[in-house]
């Protein structure tokens, strides 16, 4: 039997008995429920959760921009080399042997082209009139490509002696690149991005950035 002994003010020692039906303890019903989220903290969840979302999605097609940019920019790199090996290999077109290969940046496509001076009167340039075209790919409309000081840029490579002619007119008679000519290359949705492609009197050709 559980007992509790007090002693009071005046010495006396006063005895409790439990009642018959012993001590009772409750707690209350919702202390022992797990607590809810508020309305509160539901919002900031769904807030945070839209902030990532929106930050995986603009980094997943700002990579997705990056490579389309690096793939145009290998595929316009490769136009130039082909045309330097083409000149440099003297490759026949039919039976003739070109006088030079080049390649032509327009408004809206880039040409890879051969020259033959016999039947062409502006030399080391690119004329639609006169000048053979081997190959050429349409420029996508979410570029930008912007040679330096010109318009119409025309690149060409001569055979045997490997020099490289510049033109910065159609139908202008080119002239010899004695440094570096640099054809800038942006996507037109994230300016951020831009590749180079440095083409050198020495037949080199870079990609930068």
């Amino acid at each position: 039997c559980f007992q509790e002994k007090q002693r009071s003010q005046g010495g006396r020692v006063t005895q409790f008995s439990p009642p018959a039906g012993g001590f009772k303890f409750q707690v209350s019903r919702s202390k022992l429920q797990d607590r809810g989220f508020t309305l509160v903290e539901l919002i900031v969840v769904v807030f945070i959760v839209a902030i990532l979302s929106t930050l995986t999605f603009a980094n997943f097609r700002t990579g997705e921009r990056a490579n389309a940019l690096i793939a145009q920019t290998e595929k316009i790199a490769g136009l130039y080399r082909q045309a330097q090996a083409k000149a440099l290999s003297g490759e026949l077109i039919g039976a003739i042997r070109p006088d030079a290969y080049g390649v032509y940046i327009g408004a809206s496509q880039i040409k890879l082209f051969a020259e033959n001076h016999s039947s062409d009167p502006h030399f080391y340039c690119y004329d639609s009139g006169s000048d053979t075209l081997v190959q050429s790919i349409d420029i996508p409309s979410y570029l930008t490509i912007t040679p330096a000081d010109s318009t119409d840029l025309s690149i060409v490579y001569t055979p045997s002696q490997g020099y490289v002619y510049r033109s910065l007119t159609s139908n202008v008679t080119g002239t010899a690149l004695t440094t570096s000519q640099d054809v800038s290359i942006y996507n037109n949705q994230e300016t951020i991005l831009s590749k180079i492609i440095r083409l050198r009197s020495t037949g080199q050709i870079d990609i930068i950035r």
